[in-house]
């Protein structure tokens, strides 16, 4: 709807709280399945703020452990660990650029901001 613009990004932090909160609330994260799981997880992928990217990180990596772990023959015959280990690859290398620069450096012009001459190496 707001598509690289100043809205796009506005509620952002808001939805990475609240995605933070729902996965250390250990109970109520329990009722939700894998899948879900990572639709809840969503928001922190795409926050600016390491606590919250390393956290997302985090929980892939506990959910391919758990789902490896409980459940082996479904982990390995169905797909489902190739799909969590996929999810996982992709939350770490979207998390790298925040981990490197503190931001998404692609959204510098969307947000304003300027891009340092290592962002833009990076970039380009």
């Amino acid at each position: 709807m707001y598509r690289v613009t100043l809205k796009a990004f506005a509620t952002n932090p808001i939805a990475a709280k609240l995605s933070y909160k729902l996965y250390h609330n250990k109970e109520q994260w329990a009722e939700y399945k894998t899948l879900e799981r990572h639709f809840l997880l969503l928001p922190m992928m795409h926050a600016e703020e390491k606590t919250y990217g390393q956290t997302m990180v985090d929980a892939y990596i506990k959910m391919d452990h758990e789902l490896a772990e409980s459940d082996p023959t479904r982990y390995n015959k169905t797909g489902l660990g190739k799909f969590v280990q996929s999810l996982l690859m992709h939350s770490q290398n979207h998390f790298a650029p925040v981990q490197r620069f503190g931001r998404y450096p692609h959204r510098n012009k969307h947000l304003g901001r300027e891009t340092t001459p290592e962002e833009f190496e990076y970039l380009h």
